[in-house]
C-alpha cells in the first residue's frame, strides 16, 4: 500500500493483525508538518507507563515477533 501511495496508484489493504493495520495507517498518513509529527512522537514517548487493562491477543506470529513487554506497551498507547 505504501509503494502504491508513493507511485500514485489506488490501493486497498487487508490484514488480520490489528498491529499491522495500526502501523500501516500511521505509515500511510500524510505528514506535511514534520514538526507536528516530531511533537506527537515526543508526547507519546513521554507518557508515563502503567499496566494496561486490555491484553494483547494471543497470535503465534505476534508472540514470536514481540516480547511481552512490547505488547504491554502497545496496549497502553492511545489509538
Amino acid at each position: 500500500m505504501l509503494a502504491c501511495k508513493e507511485l500514485g496508484y489506488p490501493a486497498v489493504g487487508i490484514d488480520i493483525l490489528p498491529v499491522a493495520v495500526y502501523v500501516a495507517s500511521i505509515k500511510l498518513q500524510d505528514w506535511l508538518d514534520t514538526d507536528e509529527l516530531a511533537e506527537a512522537v515526543d508526547t507519546l514517548m513521554n507518557l508515563p507507563f502503567h499496566e494496561p487493562k486490555e491484553r494483547f491477543p494471543d497470535v503465534k506470529i505476534v508472540d514470536l515477533a514481540f516480547s511481552t513487554e512490547v505488547k504491554k506497551k502497545y496496549c497502553y498507547i492511545p489509538h
